[in-house]
């Protein structure tokens, strides 16, 4: 059996992985309980709203003093404005350096082992790459599909009417995304540590026999051998609840028929 989730509430992200690299799962069985272990509803709260909101509001609240100090409290000051000899220039540094600031904060009260790792760095450029390269990684934020946070201050400092007070109310608005996202990341890094060591195809096998004695029924073996070891996670977690996306079309994606889908075509 799964190790069990430690009852000490974790206080910081890093209190999570460190509990996370001692959960040892014999099997296949005992990995699906830890996830759903992981992914009671009481676990995702605790980590919603004592950890990653909190550490995102003092994210905010000192990126916005930062900003404060850099433009002297001046919320309409503009982010990109154009010279007389005709040229744009922009208040990156200024901004980058408020950033820092709030990066730093929110690593502190997150994962202090980011701050330690960072300690030799005395170049700002560096250190803003580092904070904000290690930010994007934790929230599922994909600098080549241009979702990183250090993309998105950019390309609005860049925007014609940008403001200091412009540039506040989209930090304050990207807040509860991110911090969805980053519990996006830790469950799908915890459900890695418990199914990396498992080919897809054995985990294809445990969940096709979970979702017989469910009931289901497997009417396209080709299309359920298409997938891989997250999609049988999610098929698998979609059998035991009965909850299934609107978006997901088992039949199509898993050739799979749900007792349910069954019973609506006998009547």
């Amino acid at each position: 059996m799964a190790d069990k989730e430690e009852k000490k509430p974790w206080k910081t992200i890093d209190n999570f992985f460190d509990d996370l690299y001692k959960q040892h799962s014999k099997d296949i069985e005992s990995s699906f309980k830890a996830v759903d272990e992981f992914q009671k509803e009481e676990n995702i709260n605790h980590i919603q709203n004592n950890i990653l909101h909190p550490a995102m509001i003092e994210f905010y609240n000192t990126f916005k003093s930062g900003l404060d100090k850099q433009f002297k409290g001046k919320d309409d000051t503009k982010l990109r404005e154009k010279g007389k000899d005709g040229k744009y220039s922009d208040k990156k540094k200024e901004v980058q350096t408020a950033a820092i600031g709030g990066l730093k904060k929110y690593f502190e009260k997150t994962m202090p082992s980011v701050l330690k790792a960072i300690e030799g760095l005395k170049d700002e450029g560096e250190i803003y790459h580092a904070l904000v390269r290690t930010y994007n990684e934790y929230h599922g934020l994909n600098p080549q599909k241009g979702e990183g946070l250090d993309q998105l201050i950019e390309s609005y400092i860049k925007k014609k009417d940008a403001t200091v007070g412009s540039l506040k109310t989209l930090l304050f608005n990207i807040q509860s995304q991110h911090a969805g996202k980053a519990v996006q990341y830790l469950a799908a890094k915890h459900s890695s540590h418990h199914f990396g060591k498992y080919r897809s195809h054995e985990v294809g096998a445990y969940v096709k026999d979970f979702a017989t004695k469910k009931g289901a029924e497997i009417t396209d073996h080709a299309a359920f051998l298409d997938n891989d070891t997250n999609d049988y996670i999610a098929l698998r977690n979609m059998i035991k609840t009965g909850e299934v996306p609107k978006e997901t079309h088992l039949e199509t994606q898993y050739g799979l028929k749900l007792y349910a889908d069954k019973k609506k075509e006998s009547k």
